[in-house]
């Protein structure tokens, strides 16, 4: 049977958390603000109005389909650290997947490194080559180090924040 695997990022991707964000002048990501900001009230407060969440809703009705055909998995693979709230977040408000890969508390890697670590885990845990894995998956995100690390290792991948703004 053949994996195919859609993976979604979850910031800027489906969810709009932008304001629990704070960047340095460089433009990176303030971690340590985000954390801070990672509370049961803010957490609540992001927003699902992005465009590509209605393709996500797609991919969950499309495995319904094509799951008995295939591996089918839609899974999440975010930098976030997962608190319970974020899980209760994704709970309340039907945002369901096979997997869940997210950071670990004490782990500050660039995302894209961190995603490759994730993703190698994650395709050894369901007996898949790396390679064979990258070559039927899917990463839908709106970091472009990501994007353009995870493509060079063979996924398919589409530019979230392109598609929010409606310009795929």
């Amino acid at each position: 049977m053949k994996p195919i695997t859609i993976i979604f990022d979850l910031d800027h991707t489906l969810i709009d958390s932008s304001h629990r964000q704070e960047f340095f002048t460089n433009g990176a990501l303030n971690l340590s603000h985000w954390r801070e900001n990672s509370v049961k009230g803010k957490i609540f407060a992001d927003k699902l109005i992005l465009p590509m969440l209605d393709f996500y809703k797609k991919m969950h009705r499309a495995k319904k389909v094509f799951g008995e055909l295939y591996d089918f998995q839609v899974i999440a693979c975010t930098a976030r650290v997962m608190s319970e709230y974020d899980f209760q977040y994704l709970k309340n408000n039907d945002l369901h997947f096979d997997t869940i890969l997210s950071r670990p508390v004490d782990c500050t890697d660039k995302d894209h490194l961190l995603k490759e670590w994730l993703l190698r885990d994650y395709a050894s845990s369901r007996g898949y080559s790396f390679q064979k894995f990258a070559n039927l998956a899917t990463m839908i995100d709106d970091n472009l180090s990501v994007l353009q690390h995870l493509a060079r290792l063979g996924f398919s991948t589409v530019d979230a924040l392109k598609f929010n703004k409606g310009k795929l």
